[in-house]
């Protein structure tokens, strides 16, 4: 079991993640890159992808290695998160199964997927930031950084478009 700051200062690693997947789904939407820019759109396309996996496995972990940073453990009692938490949309889960063959790990898979890159970034970030708002509320204060507590205040952006 962690202590409290252990976790404090995790969270601020969370964070990252939490901003950095904002920041990219953003620069996805919204910027144009010409193709001899392929490769930055590729990089921007790749970052995405890990920071999805990434947050989806600190949500939704089934069989977290004892080094690995989960949503559970910054509750008293793991149960209550996993009881609580809302279930993963198939977008998440698709997602994160893709990030795994696409961008996680060089397989053949990737082969049959390379046709098929479109990622729904809108749904992901949805999805995202409903398991998001349920964790910042319901875990103890002085376990988050209060960035990661106000992330939706970065996140607005994505009012603006329709629904996914």
């Amino acid at each position: 079991m962690r202590t409290d700051e252990e976790l404090f200062e995790v969270s601020k690693h969370v964070e990252y993640e939490v901003n950095q997947l904002n920041e990219y789904i953003a620069r996805l939407t919204f910027y144009q890159f010409p193709k001899e820019e392929l490769a930055i759109s590729n990089s921007l396309l790749t970052a995405f992808t890990v920071y999805t996996r990434n947050l989806y496995l600190f949500f939704y972990a089934t069989n977290p290695r004892p080094d690995d940073i989960v949503a559970a453990e910054y509750f008293n009692d793991p149960q209550f998160w996993e009881n609580h938490r809302p279930v993963a949309s198939p977008v998440l889960v698709e997602s994160s199964e893709r990030a795994n063959k696409l961008s996680a790990h060089l397989t053949y898979e990737r082969v049959k997927l390379a046709s098929n890159y479109w990622w729904k970034w809108h749904a992901i970030h949805y999805g995202l930031k409903d398991v998001l708002q349920v964790f910042v509320t319901n875990v103890p204060p002085h376990r988050i950084v209060d960035l990661l507590r106000s992330f939706e205040q970065r996140w607005t952006w994505i009012d603006q478009l329709p629904p996914p």
